[in-house]
Formats: structure tokens, C-alpha cells, sequence
């Protein structure tokens, strides 16, 4: 994840982690083991949702060599969710990045400082420029 106090941008294409159902069955045997000690107590597990796969766009592809040299920032994982592994698995070629600190986004107190836009709209430009209109 890149946060910069110049841009502000966050960037990823790295996949993050375990695969979901690694982790379901991490998370359930952590909390057996832990239930284990109070023998009146039982787990039960209800999945609300399929969940979110985790996605990776590869470090060598040319969009993320070219988000990177556009930014002056690597690529780099990050624990939230976007809608990048639905578009990854039709084969787009997906990366997270805007403007602004993820640790304000979605918050109560939500903003984007205006310092932050004119460099994301020169990314997006220049991004333009290279994938749609020099090719």
C-alpha cells in the first residue's frame, strides 16, 4: 500500500494473505481449540456471504511496472476490499490506487485533502495517455 503525504495514493496489485477458505478453516480450528476449554460451549459457523477473494496483479505486468514509474511508489498489499478480484478474473488487468489516506476513508470525518487531487488527476492522465491513447 503506498500512502504519501505529497499524493496520498494508495496502490496495490499484491495478493494479501491466505486464500478464504484457508483462513475459514484457520479460523475455526483457533476457535475449537479455544472453545475446547469450556465444554458447555459449541461453535457453529454461518457463512453470510462467499467473502472477497484476494487478487494479484503480477509485479511484472505492465500496468503495475507503469503505475509504479508514474508514481514513484512500489506496488504493495493492503487488508481491505474492492471489487479489483471481480474484474481480475475476467481477465482484466486490475490495480487499487487513488488519492487519499486509507485510514480516513469510509470514516465519519471522511475527507480528501485538496492537495491530493491535482496529483491523482495527473496520474490518471498520464495513465490515460499511456494504456489509451498511445497504446
Amino acid at each position: 500500500m503506498i500512502n504519501t503525504d505529497a499524493g496520498g495514493f494508495v496502490f496495490t496489485g499484491r495478493r494479501v494473505g491466505l486464500s478464504l477458505e484457508a483462513l475459514r478453516e484457520t479460523l475455526e480450528t483457533r476457535l475449537a481449540a479455544t472453545l475446547a476449554a469450556f465444554p458447555d460451549l459449541r461453535l457453529e459457523v454461518r457463512r453470510l456471504f462467499a467473502g472477497v477473494p484476494p487478487f494479484e496483479n503480477p509485479a511484472d505486468a505492465e500496468l503495475t511496472r507503469t503505475c509504479e514509474a508514474l508514481s514513484g511508489h512500489p506496488a504493495g498489499a493492503v487488508a481491505f476490499g474492492t471489487e479489483a478480484p471481480f474484474l481480475g478474473e475476467l481477465g482484466l488487468d486490475t490495480l487499487v490506487m487513488g488519492p487519499g489516506f486509507i485510514d480516513q476513508a469510509h470514516q465519519p470525518d471522511e475527507y480528501l485533502p485538496l492537495a491530493h487531487i491535482q496529483p491523482a488527476v495527473d496520474l490518471c492522465a498520464r495513465l490515460i495517455e499511456r494504456f489509451c491513447l498511445r497504446g
